[in-house]
């Protein structure tokens, strides 16, 4: 009983059960399972545990709480095929998507190449390569001696993420490889952000807002139970997985250029596998010593807004504890559940763990290209990829995205095609 391979195998045979009732991979009640069952796993496998299972167990029991709930919320779902007014709004949709992502893309790519001159200027720097290379490096010590980045490049470095958040629906609904050349192109603004602000931060955001707009666009679309295990997703899930090591790498090299040395692309294997894998057994560590007494009602979770608002200021990197994981390695980052125990407490987490699951399920049960599905399913999936590092939307540039997307997208009404049209006609001469 004192290992902390039990609860993730307890995980695992909760998802593989509740994969059989659900029938995907991709439904709330089994993706997030999916997801933490791999995860708990590789973090086990590449880290030594040295510390009790409660942490883990306790993370397995809130992710299990958020599946049970979901499943609740999937009860009686239907599987009715799309219609001919579904295809309509698909085609809306995808019109409005499209001229969004132009837009957007081309306002976040100005955005960057502000944000490159204004840091030239702030910094001192001659407006070369070299330079900037220069600046991530000099933001990190920039954010990490206390200061707050100006509002003007704030606001800036706001802009990819709607851009890849329109990206992602793009591709869930595309029409030809345009339409998927323009998608990709749309994380290509919250790459540069990342390296210019020399942070992983602002990509796998872009990422998650990215793969959640896919996914759910593409249940809207074709309202099917989508299969992971076809060449396609899983060639895509491990392409994405080494790309997202590369940026790992490629970060760290970039910070170690503030000095203006040559960038040398080296990985340190403990640093990367802390980075990486550390958050669960931060987490685990922590709760050993846990005050059930500090209450931040929200102010973790949504750490921006309040921020924002005046009501908490928001440390950097969210938590100024430091756990060790392996070797000399330490993290701070000790995954989304630490955030809503420290807000809501066990109890109120467990609370808001089953609102989720259970608001998620009943979103998926009902698959339509109205902006309430979309959005909501995108925000469940993109907080769900985010839930090992921490809340999604503890900054103010995830908020931002899916703000601007409901306003764009609003009411999708059929758009009339001929067909629509002819069969008005008919029922007018009918009436007549």
């Amino acid at each position: 009983m004192g290992s902390c391979w039990l609860p993730t195998l307890f995980l695992v045979c909760v998802t593989v059960l509740l994969r059989e009732r659900s029938g995907s991979w991709f439904a709330p009640s089994t993706f997030i399972g999916a997801l933490w069952s791999i995860y708990l796993s590789l973090s086990q496998l590449l880290l030594n545990y040295n510390v009790a299972p409660l942490g883990i167990w306790l993370l397995v029991v809130l992710v299990v709480v958020i599946q049970l709930a979901a499943a609740l919320g999937e009860m009686n779902s239907g599987t009715v095929g799309p219609s001919l007014a579904d295809a309509e709004r698909v085609s809306s949709l995808r019109l409005r998507v499209r001229r969004a992502c132009w837009i957007f893309l081309g306002v976040a790519l100005s955005a960057c190449v502000y944000f490159s001159f204004a840091s030239f200027e702030i910094f001192d720097l001659s407006n070369t390569f070299e330079s900037l290379i220069r600046i991530g490096g000099l933001w990190t010590l920039f954010r990490y001696d206390g200061n707050v980045d100006p509002w003007p490049l704030r606001l800036a470095a706001i802009w990819p993420y709607p851009t890849a958040l329109f990206g992602g629906l793009l591709w869930g609904v595309a029409q030809d490889r345009k339409d998927r050349g323009l998608s990709f192109a749309s994380l290509l603004p919250a790459l540069l952000i990342s390296i210019l602000l020399g942070g992983r931060e602002g990509f796998l955001i872009g990422l998650a807002a990215w793969l959640g707009g896919n996914w759910a666009a593409t249940r809207a679309r074709t309202r099917e139970r989508r299969r992971l295990f076809n060449f396609k997703t899983v060639s895509g899930l491990v392409l994405t997985g080494g790309f997202l090591l590369f940026l790992f790498v490629l970060v760290f090299a970039v910070r170690d250029a503030v000095n203006g040395d040559d960038l040398h692309l080296e990985m340190n294997g403990n640093q990367t596998r802390d980075y990486m894998f550390g958050p669960p057994l931060a987490f685990a560590s922590w709760i050993q010593n846990y005050d059930p007494d500090i209450h931040g009602w929200g102010g973790l979770t949504f750490a921006g807004a309040f921020d924002l608002l005046g009501l908490r200021r928001r440390v950097i990197g969210t938590y100024t504890s430091y756990v060790n994981t392996i070797g000399s390695e330490n993290t701070n980052i000790f995954t989304m559940f630490r955030g809503l125990i420290e807000d809501f407490t066990l109890l109120g987490a467990a609370a808001v763990c089953g609102l989720f699951g259970y608001l998620s399920g009943k979103t998926y049960s009902s698959p339509s290209c109205r902006p309430w599905f979309i959005l909501g399913l995108s925000a469940y999936y993109a907080v769900a990829l985010f839930s090992p590092l921490f809340s999604f939307f503890s900054t103010n540039s995830p908020i931002f995205a899916f703000v601007v997307a409901a306003i764009v997208l609003g009411p999708l009404k059929p758009s009339p095609t001929p067909l629509t049209k002819k069969r008005r006609v008919s029922n007018v001469g009918a009436i007549a």
